[in-house]
């Protein structure tokens, strides 16, 4: 049963519908939301998903799994969240 755990965070992806309902798989955790921006650290780095009206409808860390609904209009990983922030990137604009 702890391999089935392991697995399924570290096996990182994702399924988007219609634009308007995300799953990601292999989140550790969950930096910051708001209706805006959901920063997620996964095992692949940091996910950033942007859009309109964002709510999280599903959070299960330990099975390494979180949904949210809202209007999605981007999906950017960043490596480094201090240089994103420092040029004025996505990260800056959605987390002021």
């Amino acid at each position: 049963m702890e391999n089935m755990h392991n697995l399924n965070i570290t096996n990182h992806h994702f399924e988007l519908i219609a634009r308007n309902e995300l799953r990601v798989f292999g989140v550790s955790d969950v930096h910051s939301f708001n209706d805006e921006g959901i920063l997620l650290e996964t095992t692949m780095g940091l996910l950033t998903v942007g859009g309109n009206n964002l709510r999280i409808t599903k959070l299960n860390l330990e099975q390494g799994e979180v949904c949210l609904r809202g209007e999605i209009s981007t999906l950017v990983y960043n490596d480094d969240l201090s240089s994103s922030s420092r040029s004025g990137g996505i990260m800056s604009r959605l987390f002021k």
